[in-house]
């Protein structure tokens, strides 16, 4: 009886494998063959052999997105770096330097140096893998149940709920659903003091953000303790629907609106199985190649799909500018010297204001634009470049070596808490999507809004007790 039991065991793990490794097989295939293969014969033999790099980078980040999907793990802060690796320092940047179209906010940038950027980026990614590796697995004794107080959630989606109705009244409903520029002239009439403008946004934003989703773990709570959920479910409704008011993809930038969306969706179920979560990431590639540019169409006043049609071209715009930012930091660095610890005083300190410290440093975008005279300063900074710039080569080792062991630590957390309690807590519904802004940089400028994030989810914690092997819903 026990060898039949032992056989039927052993046959459905392996059939449960099996369409996993063919998953993963088939999107090594398409994302680290059949794409880059595609890219070089769509474009231009170009004169520099500096686009070999981001082909390189293309490869190894589509082979792990790859083992990614096959896993099925729920690994969100893998998702989103993986995915932001792919698409911004492999598929762009291979476009970019083949058919030399440079996006318009980062131009004359050294060629000389795309190598050098190709191992700032392939030796970070290392690190990255490498401090993953070095990560425990989750143990379910040690895992917590997500618990919320269900006072303080009340509490802080009311608050959230009057910053919003304070926010719109300010800037007028009408610009709400304006154009980015339209209601970005709105936001600073209204506020133009500038702290007082990034606290306001982030809280009618925020706050609503977090509690929606704490609203969403408190109604598993009351199921599981066989008690009402009309009151959490109405007080949730309404959270989500001004909260999607607030972040239209009409007049709200696109990772802002990319981070509120996916978190909402996570709470209610998004990728709470193996299956989901495979079709989630490949949305998100196919979102961040093709809807992603086209939402830009809505920047200006002169609304409409000014956008082309051509994914190739789409990626050659400023919104994909992180390899040059890149590029250009190494240059700065080599030209100027390191700024060794003082950007990052800047991140660290960043409540800190100007009036008290006059020698602030500035957003790390700025900073290297200055470095390079452009007139547009208000560009990314990369984690990559982040950390180049405060600490060269091993600031990037270390510092992607710290990345890689934290999210893979809290992904297994995170996966284990799916398994065994059937959702996460609010914090880990938002966070692993705000990473794509805190990966894109400048961190300085990501601060506020993380901040925000973290108070929040914070303040509707509550003490949790430990989730057994066995699950709980």
């Amino acid at each position: 009886m026990t060898s039949s039991f032992t056989r039927v065991d052993l046959r459905s793990k392996f059939l449960d494998v099996r369409p996993s490794f063919a998953l993963g097989s088939i999107f090594v295939i398409v994302l680290a063959g059949l794409s880059p293969l595609l890219i070089v014969a769509a474009t231009p033999d170009p004169q520099t052999s500096g686009w070999g790099g981001p082909a390189v980078i293309m490869i190894g980040s589509g082979i792990a997105f790859a083992v990614l999907i096959a896993r099925g793990e729920r690994a969100l802060f893998a998702l989103s770096i993986w995915l932001f690796v792919y698409v911004f320092l492999g598929a762009a940047p291979l476009i970019q330097l083949r058919t030399g179209l440079i996006p318009a906010t980062t131009p004359y940038v050294d060629a000389d140096y795309y190598w050098p950027t190709f191992w700032v980026v392939a030796i970070g990614m290392s690190s990255f893998v490498a401090g993953g590796l070095l990560a425990p697995r989750a143990k379910p004794h040690l895992l917590l149940r997500p618990n919320v107080s269900a006072s303080r959630t009340y509490a802080l989606g009311t608050l959230g709920l009057l910053f919003a109705a304070f926010y719109m009244v300010r800037i007028g409903f009408g610009s709400v659903f304006s154009s980015r520029d339209s209601r970005q002239r709105a936001v600073t009439a209204a506020f133009p003091d500038l702290s007082a403008q990034a606290i306001v946004t982030a809280a009618a934003t925020m706050l609503l953000l977090v509690g929606f989703v704490a609203a969403v773990v408190l109604i598993r709570q009351l199921k599981q303790a066989s008690k009402s959920t009309f009151h959490a479910t109405v007080f949730a409704s309404v959270m989500a629907l001004v909260l999607l008011v607030i972040v239209n993809p009409l007049s709200t930038p696109r990772y802002v609106s990319g981070t509120a969306l996916l978190g909402m969706f996570t709470a209610t179920g998004l990728v709470a199985t193996k299956k989901r979560f495979r079709i989630v990431a490949v949305l998100a590639i196919a979102a961040l190649v093709f809807v992603f540019p086209l939402a830009d169409a809505f920047r200006t006043d002169n609304v409409g799909f000014k956008t082309t049609a051509n994914p190739l071209e789409a990626l050659t715009s400023p919104d994909f500018d992180s390899w040059n930012q890149i590029t250009n930091t190494i240059y700065c660095v080599d030209r100027d010297g390191l700024q060794i610890g003082s950007q990052a005083a800047g991140v660290v300190l960043f409540w800190l204001p100007r009036s008290v410290w006059p020698e602030k440093p500035q957003d790390t975008g700025v900073f290297v634009a200055k470095c390079m005279d452009y007139s547009f300063q208000n560009l990314s900074a990369p984690l990559w470049a982040e950390l180049y710039i405060n600490g060269a080569w091993v600031g990037v080792v270390l510092g992607m070596g710290l990345v890689g062991y934290l999210t893979r630590l809290q992904d297994r957390r995170i996966a284990r808490q799916f398994d065994l309690a059937g959702f996460t807590g609010p914090i880990w519904n938002i966070l692993p999507f705000y990473a794509i802004i805190l990966l894109r940089g400048s961190l300085l400028q990501a601060m506020a809004w993380l901040a925000v994030i973290l108070i929040a989810c914070l303040f509707v914690a509550r003490k949790s007790s430990s989730i057994e092997s066995n699950r709980v819903l």
